[in-house]
């Protein structure tokens, strides 16, 4: 199951903005920005499309977490700052 946290860091990582992802979905930054923070459930559907525009598969955002920390971006800081690994 994918987590809100995973969609966040996701979006951060391929350097889209909420208002990006929301104009490539069709749909409101609000309601883009409730599914990150876990406000509305993703249907499958909707994941779908997300992936298509992040150019991710499945199995890569559900181990996104474990991937990021495996190059060097330790936390989310990192990926907002665009800081470089070490």
């Amino acid at each position: 199951m994918i987590t809100h946290k995973q969609l966040r860091r996701a979006r951060l990582l391929r350097d889209y903005s909420i208002k990006e992802m929301a104009d490539k979905l069709n749909i409101d930054e609000s309601t883009y920005s409730r599914l990150e923070r876990g406000e509305i459930k993703i249907s499958t559907q909707r994941l779908s499309e997300i992936l298509v525009i992040l150019n991710m598969n499945y199995e890569f955002l559900l181990r996104i977490e474990t991937i990021l920390c495996d190059i060097g971006y330790v936390n989310e800081i990192n990926i907002e700052n665009k800081i470089q690994p070490n």
